[in-house]
């Protein structure tokens, strides 16, 4: 049984495979740090973003959608008709800091 969610964070960072780039979406729980789901793809858009928080929403159910500033996920929430937020860069700045070391993080602007 899935515990009950009322926010997700949800983020995305560029990850280098061989010569390949990839880029790695993720959203978590932020009252468990519990990672939701996870998504791989070759591209990085409005439509990729929207596919993403579309798979949350079957698996967990509409919720607020916080995010960094980026641009795409705004557009991705109004079309889904979900509400969402931006997290401060403070915010992501700590989050970054207690995970340093990390290899996903080193040298991203990752929220997760």
């Amino acid at each position: 049984m899935r515990n009950k969610i009322s926010e997700y964070i949800v983020d995305e960072t560029i990850l280098q495979v061989g010569s390949q780039f990839i880029w790695l979406w993720g959203a978590i729980d932020p009252e468990t740090d519990q990672i939701l789901t996870q998504d791989i793809t070759k591209e990085r858009n409005m439509l990729f973003a929207e596919r993403f928080l579309s798979c949350i929403v079957r698996d967990y159910g509409k919720h607020l959608v916080s995010t960094d500033d980026d641009t795409l996920y705004p557009q991705a929430c109004e079309f889904l008709k979900m509400d969402h937020h931006i997290i401060f860069l403070f915010l992501a700045k700590k989050r970054k800091d207690d995970c340093e070391g990390n290899a996903l993080h080193k040298g991203q602007n990752s929220i997760l």
